[in-house]
């Protein structure tokens, strides 16, 4: 008969086997005293979550959700348990946006109910004077994705205009812990330390942002987020979807991973980055690039240095498929938990039954970063998972001149190389679904010469790119911190010296659409009034571009003039500009938007002249109708649709500087806008203004 205690005695020695299995690495192991745990005490949720938390560092991502459902029904305050859920998820195929948002919601309605949020705290108006303190909450400053790809904006920084403060909660420390503390004005170590010590930390420092990098990873504090902490607070780099939690602000993502559309994915206000949402830095140790090793070994090597809970039977099963069709081909893997024989012999056997030798599947533990970059001189091409892409390893892969063979998918998560393949001009190696991902990587294999031209290329092509831009990528954030500066002091009302109201001129509108202007117009702070030719339309003021003497001279903040000025003859140009620059205030600015003739000219040179470009709510729009204006309008007698004149981006930024304005910030849009977007300011300005001008009136 075992006794009450000797029970209690052996769950504890079981739980502590299998931590001490799991923390090592052996996940059978830990897999097996957690199913023992679970026999004899089925009552205790940690059990199940533990369980959880091995299946899924397996791949075996229902069983895992299974699990973490099993300690979340026994104990539904099990927080940790739930975020741990919420993340699994991202490994599921089939998961939809919709149903991760519904999901993450939940989670902040269950475990933050309790808590007592205040109204939204004050924001000082400084974004034209005073420094700005940004935090940064994390606990994985260290050798980690969340750390690596912080670190370029740390580097290049505007110390001048943010104070950066780090709250770490991490125990683990290295190198790079001690990089990131020296790029920042102050360092402050909060693990082990409560919620309340740290929020009354926190609003002492008076931190106006205050940024998660974690989101409902390992270690995580959303429910200090959660109850309002500071004035401003952002999601980023560590986790690829919505927190769920209301006083999360924002969340800053890029337009590749987050494309237009994805808005109602977010509980937070979506903010996309120019360029990416990460950027690499790569290692001073890193090897000389090799050639791709199938010229030498007559065979080619796959391969995946990414973590095992990525490998779900359904990317096992497609790479089976892949050996299969590419005889002789081998299979490279390498992650930390492949130092445990069981679990290499349960992905061989994985193999083995599908008809793929054993022999043709090497696994390989951990090691030091400078060997893993070596070993990816043995891989010819990188297979990345799916849906749960590569972050940090397809970088290292990319730089290291392996190309990647992925799947763009819906989830954020599951478009990651795919945005750093695009960024790289590498879309042929971005593949729509599974049959597609075969279908490439097979064909990959027949080109030996070309995937070695392409492996010695790969790392210039990258320095080159945003990927690699740190200056940039630290512009991108900060000009978006501005902005959501901006933004609260508008939603809050306040009107000082620097944030008066104001007032933007929309030329040829019709009737008011402040909403179809731009995300800086159509905000409180300011009163749209309305030139139009056509009183029908009852405009504020009845004009045209080149005659707007009944508007008084410096008058307006700013102009909104979209696709007008290409209605325009040549000649009649510079007198439009002259009047928009006449009735700006000194401080004034003006928006222009027209179609961009260089993008479209590459589809007249592709004989592409009448082939719809896009669709738009007055039908199809070819090529032939950008040039000259929409061809059913002008068959209706509307001739004023014609276009008479055209612009490229270096034709437009040099009309505006010879038309007088001090500075001009471009965007050019290709498939499927085909647009230019310009703003020109009637006096100079600072580079950090101009670039939150860009940001607030720009598209994303």
């Amino acid at each position: 008969m075992i006794t009450r205690k000797d029970r209690l005695l052996k769950i504890a020695e079981l739980i502590e086997h299998g931590n001490k299995n799991l923390l090592q690495n052996r996940l059978a192991e830990a897999e097996q005293a957690y199913r023992q745990v679970t026999a004899i005490a089925s009552e205790i949720p940690e059990a199940h979550n533990n369980l959880g938390t091995v299946l899924k560092e397996q791949g075996l991502i229902n069983a895992a959700q299974a699990s973490f459902e099993q300690a979340l029904k026994l104990e539904p305050g099990y927080a940790s348990a739930h975020s741990n859920l919420l993340f699994t998820l991202h490994y599921k195929e089939g998961q939809t946006l919709a149903e991760l948002r519904q999901a993450h919601e939940t989670w902040a309605a269950m475990h933050c109910a309790d808590l007592s949020v205040p109204d939204q705290l004050p924001v000082q108006s400084k974004v034209a004077s005073e420094t700005i303190t940004v935090g940064l909450v994390s606990p994985d400053l260290y050798y980690h994705p969340a750390g690596v790809f912080l670190y370029p904006w740390l580097a290049h920084s505007d110390s001048r205009q943010f104070r950066l403060i780090v709250y770490a909660d991490n125990q683990r420390k290295d190198g790079m812990t001690q990089r990131l503390r020296r790029k920042v004005a102050l360092w402050r170590d909060i693990h082990g330390q409560s919620d309340e010590i740290v929020r009354s930390q926190i609003r002492a420092d008076g931190v106006d942002i205050l940024i998660d990098l974690a989101g409902h990873t390992a270690g995580h504090r959303l429910r200090l987020f959660a109850g309002r902490v500071a004035p401003v607070q952002v999601s980023w780099i560590g986790y690829p979807s919505t927190t769920g939690v209301p006083a999360m602000d924002y969340i800053l993502m890029d337009s590749y991973c987050a494309p237009e559309g994805y808005e109602s994915f977010f509980t937070e206000q979506l903010i996309r980055l120019e360029g990416l949402r990460f950027c690499y830095t790569p290692p001073d140790y890193a090897p000389l690039v090799a050639d791709t090793p199938c010229l030498a070994k007559g065979y080619v090597t796959f391969g995946s240095f990414n973590n095992l809970a990525k490998l779900t039977p359904a990317v096992l099963q497609t790479w089976v498929e892949i050996l299969r069709q590419v005889p002789k081909s081998r299979l490279m893997l390498k992650w930390k938990s492949l130092s445990d024989p069981q679990t290499q012999e349960r992905i061989r056997v994985i193999f083995v039954e599908q008809g793929i030798a054993a022999e043709r599947i090497e696994c390989r533990d951990w090691s030091q970063h400078s060997e893993m970059l070596s070993e990816y001189g043995e891989i010819d091409i990188a297979l990345d998972p799916f849906p749960f892409s590569g972050g940090l390893t397809s970088c290292d892969a990319l730089y290291m001149g392996v190309p990647i063979m992925t799947v763009a998918g819906e989830l954020p998560i599951s478009r990651q190389t795919a945005s750093f393949l695009h960024t790289l001009d590498l879309n042929g190696w971005i593949a729509e679904d599974r049959g597609a991902y075969i279908e490439k990587a097979v064909a990959f294999t027949q080109e030996a010469q070309r995937l070695n031209d392409l492996r010695q290329s790969l790392r210039e092509r990258m320095l080159a790119s945003h990927l690699c831009d740190g200056a940039a990528y630290a512009r991108s954030i900060e000009t978006a911190l501005l902005q959501m500066i901006r933004e609260r002091e508008s939603s809050k009302g306040i009107v000082t010296q620097e944030n008066p109201m104001k007032n933007f001129l929309h030329i040829g509108c019709g009737p008011k659409h402040k909403d179809q202007t731009t995300r800086g117009f159509n905000t409180p702070e300011w009163t749209e009034l309305c030139l139009d030719i056509d009183q029908s339309v009852t405009p504020d003021i009845v004009g045209t571009m080149t005659d707007m003497s009944a508007v008084a001279d410096a008058s307006v903040d700013a102009i909104f003039s979209s696709h007008n000025i290409e209605h325009l003859y040549p000649h009649e140009v510079p007198v439009a500009l002259a009047e928009f620059k006449r009735v700006l205030k000194s401080g004034g600015f003006a928006v222009i938007t027209c179609p961009d003739l260089q993008s479209v000219c590459a589809l007249v040179a592709a004989d592409k002249l009448t082939d719809p470009a896009y669709t738009a709510p007055a039908g199809p729009i070819t090529p032939l109708d950008i040039l000259y204006g929409h061809r059913p309008a002008l068959a209706r007698g509307n001739l004023f649709m014609a276009h008479r004149c055209g612009f490229t981006q270096k034709v437009l930024s040099g009309t505006l500087h010879q038309a007088g304005f001090a500075l001009v910030a471009m965007k050019r849009r290709e498939h499927p806008n085909y647009d230019l977007w310009a703003i020109a300011t009637k006096q100079p300005v600072e580079e950090a203004e101009l670039r939150a001008l860009a940001w607030e009136h720009f598209p994303q």
